[in-house]
């Protein structure tokens, strides 16, 4: 009776005091732990990104005429082995232009395919570096009806983006961006040079 009692409570300190990462005594259950949300930059991480602004002044080549832009948007993607990001990003921009003391006001739409790479500094600090190729749409508000429609507002045209930014991350899981952008737009018949700057934040799950 007593050999018993004294067998049984050697086996119960011995599952107490068990060292974390031994195998476990046959016939008990593992316990899961939740996997943590990936941080950004680690791979497989789904990436989503709001521009807060992002303006821009640009001069077209043929005709010589001004533009000032000012846009938002919203982009998702995921990160790659290697830091390399690839994504999707769509923006709205409303925009001022001036020909020959005429005027012109319009809104377009751009959607993007965009790859990156992303330059880690430290835990606080990143560098992301990206390229986009797309197409924008253009719909215009008013016009001074003497001058010519200006061809850098034409309905349809190829757009390409590089942009160069700062990442400041105060969390994990959370950035904010900020950093030089240049956007490329080919009409039909003109070319158009726009140089600006961007401002963002965005989050990883």
């Amino acid at each position: 009776m007593h050999r018993t009692a004294s067998i049984v409570t050697v086996a119960i300190v011995t599952c107490v005091v068990r060292p974390a990462g031994a195998a476990p005594t046959e016939g008990a259950t593992p316990v899961e732990t939740a996997a943590a949300a990936p941080a950004f930059g680690d791979p497989g991480g789904a990436v989503f990104e709001v521009d807060f602004a992002s303006a821009s002044r640009s001069q077209d080549v043929p005709t010589g005429s001004s533009r000032r832009a000012l846009s938002t948007g919203v982009g998702a993607g995921t990160v790659l082995g290697g830091d390399w990001t690839v994504g999707a990003h769509v923006s709205f921009t409303y925009s001022h232009q001036t020909y020959q003391g005429g005027t012109a006001s319009a809104r377009d739409i751009a959607a993007e395919a965009v790859a990156g790479r992303l330059l880690p500094v430290s835990s606080l600090v990143s560098f992301w570096l990206r390229l986009g190729v797309g197409y924008a749409r253009t719909n215009v508000e008013s016009s001074n009806p003497t001058i010519v429609l200006f061809e850098p507002l034409v309905p349809h045209s190829f757009v390409a983006d590089a942009d160069a930014l700062l990442l400041l991350h105060p969390g994990a899981h959370f950035f904010v961006a900020l950093g030089p952008s240049l956007r490329a737009r080919l009409g039909s018949s003109s070319q158009e040079t726009a140089l600006g700057g961007r401002f963002s934040f965005g989050w990883c799950i």
